[in-house]
């Protein structure tokens, strides 16, 4: 059990299978709740104070985009780690216009989730190395019409040693 200094972590995922392995990978932080829709992120965000979200972006009643920007909108200062499917660039970029400061996808769910955690923690990006491997959807999702799309600017470095090597990035201003 972690102690109550522990960063507290609230989680928001619609499949309740997800959110169970996320909670099962997190033994040394605090995790303070679990929501499975937007709406409900925001009021348990104010509630519990949570240091970092971990969310899905595609929710029902209110996405974690969606979530994210009313969090902003009413003052709240909690970290955005989202946890998705999506590895288009577009999303990433609403994400970051929310004031995300990580992107794992679902892929790389076990290696990335904790070091992008960190990072939030520590008040860097992380975004999962697999962003942008798919070419641009022609179609734009409607979670997306607000944002526009720009290049993602990231600088990359090696985290880990041989038994457990990956690539993460640290976006840049």
């Amino acid at each position: 059990m972690p102690e109550s200094s522990a960063p507290r972590i609230l989680i928001a995922d619609d499949q309740g299978r997800l959110r169970d392995h996320v909670v099962s990978l997190l033994t040394d932080f605090q995790i303070v709740g679990t929501t499975a829709n937007g709406k409900d992120l925001v009021s348990e965000a104010l509630r519990l104070r949570p240091d970092v979200i971990v969310s899905d972006i595609t929710m029902p009643i209110l996405t974690g985009i969606d979530a994210a920007h009313e969090l902003r909108r009413v003052g709240s200062t909690v970290k955005f780690v989202f946890l998705t499917v999506h590895r288009e660039e577009e999303f990433v970029h609403a994400c970051f216009a929310e004031g995300a400061l990580g992107y794992v996808t679902k892929s790389r769910l076990r290696t990335d989730l904790i070091p992008a955690i960190k990072e939030a923690l520590s008040g860097r990006c992380f975004i999962s190395p697999n962003i942008g491997d798919l070419p641009p959807n022609e179609l734009k999702s409607p979670i997306l019409q607000r944002y526009p799309v720009n290049p993602i600017v990231v600088r990359s470095s090696t985290l880990g040693d041989e038994n457990f090597p990956h690539v993460h990035f640290h976006c840049q201003s």
